[in-house]
């Protein structure tokens, strides 16, 4: 609500994986929402309707990593954050 503020859920989609981390907002047109999920290494897009509401998962890539310096913990890669380049190109 541009008046008071207050949020209104519109709809909720997956996260496509597991333990979402981050999410950004594409600052050129507000039409794609991008985020990581920690486990499982996914980046995953969801395209925006006008209404702010999430139409679908407009893409998934899955990062392929090998075992990271301490590799008893880290057997996959684990992004931790999403972010636009200022002008929203890449």
């Amino acid at each position: 609500d541009t008046d008071t503020g207050a949020l209104t859920e519109l709809n909720r989609l997956p996260s496509g994986g597991q333990s979402p981390a981050d999410l950004a907002l594409d600052p050129a047109t507000g039409r794609t929402l991008v985020l990581v999920n920690y486990a499982g290494a996914s980046v995953v897009s969801y395209a925006i309707a006008p209404d702010g509401a999430l139409l679908r998962e407009a893409s998934r890539h899955l990062h392929a990593h090998p075992a990271g310096t301490v590799a008893d913990r880290q057997q996959q890669a684990h992004p931790h954050a999403t972010v636009f380049s200022p002008d929203g190109r890449y």
